[in-house]
């Protein structure tokens, strides 16, 4: 049975039965909406068949091959069962196999790329590939819908994302070859995944707070992986690269990301959500860190050529982190350029010391956050400003350039090491107490040492303490004042950290403790008593 008709709409609602085959050869629209039970095969070669009938398309044995230069409109939410077979770009490059209206359709056939081939979605309308895609072709998505792509499919030539939204929910989702992305396209990515693919990233603007690669935000721990290579041809994408889960979990980035290169003004931008980078980087001037925790998991995972811009999420109280997570950085800066700034924090989680080197050359970047945890800080090159308290635990290295300090924060068992032609300016007033003071490789003895005495090498208002930290075990005196906690230890202490954890009843004394913040600092705390709280412990750990 063949239809050719060129001319205005047909609608076929009659019944096709029988075990031959049914061909659309016209330049027209026809419209099924019939129960077919026919036994053959279906071939659209030409104009439109706008499919409005599950069996429309007869019984599945025989499958439906839908040419270059035809389209398959599925503008009703009926599932199909047919094996498909698609050969090119459509009548009007809008897909040879195109999901119209609002709504869901399920194809839950097998789907052959006979020829590089199109799928076009209209906004609002969602189409689920639940069986695989399979051939030497290459797959076009484009329009303003989603597709959902929901086993491991086999196709070979590559994945083309011109817009709409693609949810991958298996690991091969996306066939074996490279993915290019354009436009309004992204990826939402099931939890748990690796995605091995290729990526290449080219104008991208996804929408605010979307990112070219999503995480569910379901993930309770789990890790979602991409692991190909990712070039991302893109000044600032709308909506940020990438956006792990809020919760629980990260997004890990273990292959190379790569931008086109340093002076471009290219950024990274990592909008929300946890994630960590572990492969290599580079050819960016700048990585923008706008929520939750991006982390490393590798040595100089982040381009060591690109500026930190972090800082706060928009709420008044929660930080965003930027976690070394055992691993060391070398960075072109620090800076925010958004607020509020400081709610940046720079930490290192791991029980292993790491560092964070800056190298600035003859920029100067001001930091409104803070550093945190076991790390080191060294600046190699340029005026590096932080006006926040820090809070980390390493020795402060000035090899080059000026280390501006707004907050006397310098941990009191840390060493400060500035060698000739760099300056540490203490921008307080205050005197800050450090274990040790090296100037030029010259360890200093016990005193006081400032802009007066060591002009060379010191600047600003501020003293360094040269002081020993007492490393023998020793006592927490607790005083209960005016609804606060006083505790206090021996000044020879001062240096040590003091670490609480807060309990119910039922639990006790358990593992999760946590250092105070500034605590490094005196020999005194003042904390608030909670009735709410069932139990709360202090502790002193050196250093």
């Amino acid at each position: 049975l063949a239809f050719n008709r060129s001319d205005a709409t047909l609608a076929v609602a009659n019944a096709i039965h029988g075990t031959g085959a049914v061909s659309y050869d016209g330049s027209g629209t026809i419209t099924v909406t019939g129960n077919n039970d026919y036994t053959g095969s279906t071939l659209i070669n030409a104009g439109f068949v706008n499919l409005q009938s599950s069996t429309g398309l007869g019984t599945a044995s025989a499958g439906t091959t839908v040419a270059n230069g035809a389209q398959l409109y599925i503008t009703a939410n009926v599932d199909v069962t047919e094996g498909l077979t698609l050969d090119g770009i459509g009548p009007d490059g809008s897909g040879v196999l195109r999901k119209g209206g609002a709504g869901f359709t399920a194809s839950l056939g097998p789907v052959a790329l006979a020829a590089a081939a199109t799928i076009g979605l209209d906004g609002g309308a969602t189409l689920a590939l639940s069986n695989v895609v399979s051939g030497a072709a290459a797959l076009t998505l484009t329009g303003g819908g989603t597709v959902a792509l929901n086993t491991n499919n086999t196709y070979s030539g590559g994945t083309t994302l011109a817009a709409a939204v693609v949810n991958l929910n298996a690991n091969r989702a996306l066939g074996s070859g490279l993915v290019t992305v354009s436009g309004t396209g992204r990826f939402i990515i099931a939890d748990g995944l690796n995605i091995t693919n290729a990526f290449t990233a080219d104008s991208v603007s996804p929408g605010a707070a979307t990112g070219l690669l999503m995480v569910n935000d379901n993930t309770n721990g789990t890790v979602t992986t991409v692991s190909g290579p990712m070039v991302l041809n893109v000044l600032a994408a709308n909506g940020g690269h990438f956006v792990g889960p809020n919760s629980s979990g990260h997004l890990n980035v273990s292959g190379p990301v790569t931008m086109p290169g340093v002076g471009s003004g290219y950024i990274l931008s990592i909008r929300s959500g946890n994630v960590r980078f572990s492969g290599v980087g580079s050819g960016y001037d700048s990585i923008e860190v706008r929520a939750n925790t991006t982390s490393i998991g590798a040595n100089n995972a982040i381009a060591p050529t690109a500026v930190l811009d972090l800082a706060g999420n928009g709420s008044p109280t929660v930080p965003t982190y930027f976690d070394l997570n055992g691993f060391n950085q070398t960075l072109a800066g620090l800076k925010n350029t958004v607020g509020p700034a400081n709610l940046g924090v720079v930490m290192n989680s791991s029980a292993t010391a790491r560092t964070l080197t800056l190298d600035l050359g003859a920029n100067s970047h001001t930091f409104s956050g803070h550093l945190a945890g076991n790390l080191g800080l060294t600046l190699s090159s340029g005026t590096q400003t932080i006006t926040g308290t820090n809070a980390y635990t390493g020795n402060t290295t000035v090899n080059g350039g000026i280390l501006q300090l707004a907050v006397a924060s310098l941990a009191a068992s840390s060493t400060v090491l500035v060698t000739n032609g760099a300056i540490l300016q203490l921008d307080f007033t205050e005197t800050n107490q450090v274990a040790g003071l090296v100037l030029n490789g010259v360890s200093q003895p016990a005193g006081v040492y400032n802009s007066t005495t060591s002009p060379t090498f010191l600047a600003g208002g501020g003293s360094l303490k040269v002081q020993t930290v007492a490393t023998n075990p020793t006592n927490i005196t607790a005083v209960v004042s005016g609804g606060q906690y006083q505790l206090s230890w021996p000044a020879s202490h001062t240096g040590w950290r003091l670490q609480a954890q807060t309990n119910s009843l039922s639990v006790g004394l358990g593992t999760n403790w946590s250092t105070v913040a500034g605590s490094t600092t005196t020999n005194q705390v003042s904390v608030p008593i909670n009735p709410a709280n069932g139990t709360v412990f202090f502790r002193l750990v050196y250093p």
